[in-house]
């Protein structure tokens, strides 16, 4: 089954129009990628406007978020995944959507409803708790200890420190686990996993974060291809669905290791070849730098070739190779055109690579040394400061510094050196609107 393909024939056979993904470079300056399908959509929103393709909506979207890059290893975090999405602009609302989710879960994905639950929004700022949606998710079959009501940081949409169009929502929950299911549901319990939200959306934030009623209704709604991919084949690792497993085969093939003994790295790798590929294929041309969007794709290039080094890879210009054509042939249907710039991303890959190894053969022995020292006077967490010098004074990257120092038991706080690097960007900001180099409207990305 192909997810993808089975959302959308859904969705449209519910009168929901196909909107085209958009690029995983946005045109909206003021974040660096795609990261939610929504994205394209709050313009309208914002004006409370009605999209000029309808009503109904429905895609597939690739998109990218880095806020858990440093989860990326374990079994479900990514930082590139696809979301499918179906919205209303003004339509249905929360009775239509919920029964629609259920109706896709069950008669279509064939998910077993005795592993679903669900939460909804507690209330808050004079909100009623949404008996609503709960009293829906009832008549559909979900008994009430399956029924979570929780507040603003679960169930809320964007962040409640966030302005602009934003609402409640109710999200979706399995059970992905072969212990027996529980009667009741409680959300702290990592076993249920959350695999799809409905979002609606009814107010907006304004600038002093008051919440102003809309005057018309929105539908968002979200699900993981890659989570609902690993449910799909009942299993309780991503990397091991049909979405990663021929890449972690290569992987395998080239470091002679299995991936039972080494799934941290190969996971990173896994993933992060995913990222770069679809970065690179985005017709922006971005390339490895040290500011913006570059930034972003040279770390995740340089965190590639640290896990593969940590596998003793061999031929990496063939390994690499083969996990980009991996890539292409999984996305190559959906985003057409991707296949001819294959040669490029391996080209921008190895440019990296050669430049990279450079750095790492000195830094390491850098961050030995400092060590070393922290070791000598008993001490068994490094100063941020230390951090900060061997990537500011030597071009240090600070994953293989903290890949580093995670070995060898030392502690080290990230919001300290990210406090740091602002700073030294404020400071760099500052001084080269001073001379008028134009470089005060870059932007560098911490971590």
């Amino acid at each position: 089954m192909n997810i993808k393909e089975e959302y959308i024939k859904f969705f449209e056979s519910k009168n929901h129009d196909f909107l085209e993904p958009v690029s995983l470079v946005p045109d909206d300056d003021s974040t660096l990628f795609t990261s939610a399908g929504i994205q394209q959509l709050v313009p309208y929103m914002v004006n409370e406007e009605i999209h000029p393709e309808g009503t109904r909506l429905t895609n597939y979207q690739k998109c990218l978020r880095l806020t858990d890059i440093d989860n990326i290893g374990d079994s479900y975090h990514h930082t590139f995944f696809e979301m499918l999405g179906n919205w209303s602009m003004d339509d249905y609302f929360k009775q239509e959507v919920i029964q629609m989710s259920y109706e896709f879960l069950i008669s279509v994905l064939k998910l077993d409803p005795n592993r679903l639950a669900v939460s909804v929004f507690a209330g808050g700022e004079d909100l009623p708790r949404d008996d609503e949606a709960a009293q829906i998710w009832e008549s559909l079959g979900i008994p009430k200890s399956r029924i979570a009501y929780l507040g603003y940081d679960d169930n809320w949409w964007p962040s409640v420190h966030e302005k602009g169009p934003c609402g409640s929502d109710t999200e979706m929950f399995y059970f992905r686990s072969e212990d027996s299911v529980p009667k009741d549901f409680d959300p702290s319990d990592d076993r249920w996993v959350e695999i799809w939200n409905n979002v609606f959306i009814q107010f907006y934030r304004d600038d002093n974060m008051n919440l102003v009623p809309l005057k018309r209704r929105y539908i968002d709604t979200g699900m993981g291809v890659e989570r609902m991919t690993s449910i799909l084949n009942h299993l309780n690792d991503n990397y091991e669905s049909d979405l990663f497993k021929f890449s972690i085969e290569i992987i395998e093939k080239y470091s002679q290791k299995k991936y039972e003994d080494h799934k941290k790295n190969m996971r990173i790798i896994a993933d992060h070849i995913r990222a770069i590929s679809m970065i690179c294929f985005d017709d922006q041309n971005i390339i490895p730098s040290n500011k913006d969007r570059g930034y972003v794709l040279r770390r995740l290039i340089r965190r590639l070739i640290i896990a593969s080094n940590k596998l003793e890879v061999q031929d990496f210009g063939n390994y690499i190779d083969q996990l980009v054509n991996e890539v292409v042939l999984q996305f190559k249907d959906f985003y057409p055109g991707i296949e001819k710039e294959q040669d490029r991303v391996v080209v921008i890959i190895l440019e990296e690579y050669n430049k990279f190894n450079k750095i790492l053969k000195s830094g390491k022995k850098r961050i030995q040394k400092a060590i070393d020292v922290l070791k000598e006077n008993s001490l068994s967490k490094m100063d941020a400061s230390i951090i900060f010098r061997l990537y500011e004074t030597y071009g240090i990257p600070f994953d293989l510094t903290y890949s580093m120092l995670s070995e060898q038991g030392i502690s080290y706080d990230t919001s300290e050196v990210d406090s740091l690097f602002e700073q030294h960007r404020i400071h760099s900001k500052k001084s080269s609107t001073m001379f008028g180099s134009g470089l005060s409207k870059t932007k560098k990305i911490t971590q």
